[in-house]
């Protein structure tokens, strides 16, 4: 009942069918985990993952294994709808990167 309520909120709120939502939907559960299971598999070189119209996306940091990413998710499913992305930074630095600016906005808008 849960999924197809799901379904059907994701349907409007997407302008999609509920047959695509669901697709969606059972697409992206596929990935529950996986941000957890890839800093395990490549440690601090993992950047970040996300679910963008119906795929996952995940950028890997320096020094990390493209192979154990691409393993990683064929083994849940997902090779064919995954982007491996290599980038110059990883998460730790992307998050200190985001606080940096949230100060700098916090600071600029206390100052009027």
């Amino acid at each position: 009942m849960a999924k197809a309520a799901a379904a059907d909120s994701y349907a409007k709120a997407y302008n999609v069918s509920v047959d695509k939502a669901r697709e969606i939907l059972d697409e992206q559960a596929k990935g529950e985990g996986l941000p957890e299971e890839l800093r395990k598999e490549i440690g601090e070189s993992f950047g970040q993952v996300w679910f963008n119209n119906g795929r996952y996306v995940v950028e890997v940091g320096p020094g990390g294994s493209v192979a154990a990413v691409r393993r990683a998710v064929e083994g849940r499913g997902l090779a064919t709808d995954t982007v491996v992305r290599e980038v110059g930074w990883n998460e730790t630095t992307l998050n200190a990167a985001l606080r940096d600016v949230a100060e700098r906005l916090d600071r600029e808008i206390r100052a009027g």
